[in-house]
């Protein structure tokens, strides 16, 4: 065989096995590449925010409380004539969207409130009679979830229903031709009373006396005090030395209450203090007033409860009256 014919087929051979080794490789690189999904970028460099969830309503129940009809709650300003009691309960939209026909449930009375919408951020007060018979309310707005929420777990709220201590009634004598059925008047018939250990008198009433309400009502004393009605007392107290603002100001120590005001007040021509509290934290309300004689305090306290009213003919003997007209007839022995 000739040199050139065994040099070309050397070559030839050769090829072969290049062609061998390249050609897997470019099949390879032929081949698709799977697919990849890849969100669109977003202007400020970030993912998009996602409003599906958070564009909506949220309602709430924030509070509920207890008042006198056509009162403000806590008020500190006399009233003509008591009211029925009611629970006030706000409903309002905590989301960024407008909420339409809104139920309000309250369960142990069953009342139900429709309102017919509010919008971002609006509230609104709503109002059912006090009748629960345990003093126990369960409010529910939007009961059956029919209003999708960005929030479902504030829709409720519970309250527990203790009545507060009511307004002192204005005084004043209405018209002789214009009677007012259940309310306090000057008709009542008042009972002096004297205390000559430590030299007072006041005023209260004489029905309170009568067998058929002596043992609830009537006038019981004491050493330390004396108790008229259901919750009013007359407390003799020692001031430990102390001067009358100091003593105002640590009696709320070592007691479940918690002060809400505290106030100069005129008793018997003398400068006393008045403190508003609420005991133990609950909707019960009380108030005490504190003058200082002969190196005693005397505290007069009215706080909420079962009061002693009596409807004598045309007259409520209201017990909150009865408290005012104490405080106002007291009077110290010159």
């Amino acid at each position: 065989m000739k040199d050139t014919d065994v040099a070309l087929r050397a070559s030839l051979a050769l090829q072969v096995i290049i062609m061998l080794i390249v050609l897997p490789a470019c099949g390879q690189a032929s081949q698709p590449m799977p697919s990849q999904s890849v969100s669109p970028a977003y202007n400020s460099g970030t993912a998009e925010p996602d409003y599906t969830q958070s564009a909506l309503p949220d309602l709430a129940i924030p509070y509920v409380n207890i008042a006198m009809e056509g009162v403000p709650v806590d008020t500190t300003q006399c009233v003509t004539a008591y009211t029925p009691y009611e629970l006030r309960a706000m409903i309002e939209n905590r989301g960024i969207a407008l909420a339409t026909n809104i139920q309000v449930d309250e369960l142990s009375t069953r009342f139900t409130i429709n309102i017919g919408e509010l919008a971002a951020g609006q509230r609104v007060e709503v109002s059912i009679p006090a009748g629960s018979p345990d003093g126990a309310y369960h409010f529910s707005v939007d009961p059956q979830n029919l209003i999708p929420e960005s929030n479902e777990g504030n829709n409720s709220a519970e309250y527990l229903a203790i009545t507060p201590t009511p307004p002192i009634l204005c005084q004043s004598t209405p018209p002789a031709t214009t009677p007012i059925p259940n309310s306090d008047t000057s008709d009542i018939l008042w009972e002096p009373y004297q205390n000559d250990l430590y030299g007072f008198s006041f005023e209260y009433p004489a029905v309170y006396e009568e067998a058929a309400y002596h043992d609830r009502c009537g006038l019981k004393e004491n050493g330390t005090g004396i108790h008229v009605g259901q919750r009013i007392e007359i407390q003799f107290l020692d001031p430990g030395g102390l001067g009358l603002e100091d003593f105002a100001s640590q009696l709320l120590q070592g007691k479940d209450w918690s002060l809400e005001s505290q106030t100069s007040q005129l008793i018997c021509g003398l400068e006393g203090k008045n403190i508003q509290y609420r005991i133990g934290g609950t909707s019960r309300f009380g108030t005490i007033s504190l003058v200082e004689y002969n190196s005693r305090v005397f505290g007069f306290n009215f706080s909420a409860g079962d009061f002693c009213d009596i409807q004598n003919n045309l007259v409520l003997v209201s017990e909150g009256s009865v408290y005012a007209h104490l405080l106002e007839s007291f009077r110290f022995d010159k």
